[in-house]
Parts: structure tokens; sequence; C-alpha cells
């Protein structure tokens, strides 16, 4: 069920990842997933309540389940979104992240988000994750590809 009023539509593409967008066929979200690193990589678009990413993160981590990702990695492309997300920030750090760990999940990298509010909130969930047991490395880039050439790095040998 999906927690807000928002009509939502789930496309799947190929084998491994996924769109979500709005009624006008808008972006809202798109997950995607390289096996040859174990990497996750999820593109964020506009303003967010925090009920909604939490569902679209429990979605994402059923659709990995169900396809067999062995995911350690993940990159959050957050540049276009906007607004707070700092309940949420609660959520990832005390539940979803801890949980990840005992799969196997070990790094999570974010792209710098433009917005000031949005920024601020990613800050605040890095300094929290750094204290998290297990996950070895929480880290903001200022662009995508430098997010994507790091996590290539540090994934080729996993």
């Amino acid at each position: 069920m999906i927690p807000i009023d928002m009509e939502l539509f789930f496309q799947t593409y190929l084998e491994d990842n996924f769109n979500i967008t709005d009624k006008s066929g808008k972006p809202y979200f798109r997950y995607e997933y390289e096996p040859k690193y174990k990497l996750s990589i999820q593109t964020w678009y506009g303003e967010h309540a925090d009920e909604m990413i939490i569902y679209i993160y429990k979605v994402s981590a059923k659709f990995g389940f169900e396809r067999g990702h062995n995911v350690i990695a993940s990159i959050s492309d957050i540049r276009d979104i906007t607004g707070s997300f700092h309940l949420t920030n609660d959520w990832l750090t005390q539940k979803y992240i801890p949980k990840a760990i005992t799969q196997g999940y070990r790094y999570t990298f974010f792209v710098k988000p433009i917005d000031l509010f949005a920024a601020l909130a990613t800050e605040d969930v890095l300094d929290i994750m750094s204290g998290i047991e297990g996950l070895k490395e929480a880290k903001m880039f200022e662009t995508r590809l430098d997010a994507y050439e790091y996590a290539r790095q540090v994934l080729q040998d996993n």
C-alpha cells in the first residue's frame, strides 16, 4: 500500500532495474543494480514525504531480494531531491542499515543534494552512519560520476 495520496506507477525494466513515476510520467525514483560490483544505485527526484522514502526503500529491498541481488554497497543519487527527510534518517540508521549489514551490506555513498535542507539531512545521516557497527564506509560526493568511480574502486575486489 502506498502511504500517501499519490498515484505512482511501478515499471520493471530488464532484469535488475525499475522506475517509479508519477501519473504524468515524470520520474520519481529509479533503482539499478550492477551485479559485477554488487552495487545498487538509487536515483531520487523531487520532494518526498518521509513515509514515501521508507516505502520506496522497502520496495527496493524486496525487488532486489526477489531477484537475488547481493547488494554490499549503494549509491543514493539525491542531488535532485528537495526538502528535509530527518524522520527517515532515524529509520535508516536504526532499522534498515543494521538489518542490511546482517545480509552483507557494507558501504553507503550519497551524491550531495543541491537543496540546502536535503543537504543538511544528508550530512546528519552520514554523521550517524559513521557510528554503525559493520558499516565500513558512508561518504558523500559532489557528483554521481565521483561516487560511481569511487564505489567501483572500493568494490572491485569484493
